[in-house]
């Protein structure tokens, strides 16, 4: 399965509103299967941008971590989003979370005239 940046927007998205500090939190997409959903989860919980653990056919979603918040932060501006990703495109196609994470930083900061 290939990753979706997209997809794992949306799911940081997802938590960051619906997230407490005492409940467990669940996610699904419209336009994704359970099971890509669920990998993505997987995925971002392994690199560390949320707390999750195993549950049944999925995960239970506990929080986002600093470094989960730290790039949705960067993520939920819609004009710098689209502008990393189109940078990416044009430099290749595709690139791992820890460059879109830079690309993304380097944008913001444009974005908010703090270069």
């Amino acid at each position: 399965m290939r990753r979706d940046m997209d997809l794992i927007r949306e799911i940081l998205l997802e938590i960051e509103s619906k997230e407490s500090e005492t409940s467990w939190v669940t996610v699904s997409f419209e336009g994704y299967s359970e099971q890509e959903v669920n990998y993505h989860v997987k995925l971002l919980s392994q690199e560390g941008l949320i707390k999750a653990k195993p549950y049944m056919s999925g995960h239970m979603i506990q929080n986002l971590t600093w470094q989960g918040h730290d790039f949705i932060e960067d993520a939920k501006n819609e004009t710098v989003w689209i502008k990393a990703k189109e940078f990416i495109k044009e430099k290749g196609g595709s690139a791992s979370l820890s460059v879109m994470t830079e690309v993304l930083k380097s944008f913001a900061l444009k974005h908010f005239n703090v270069e």
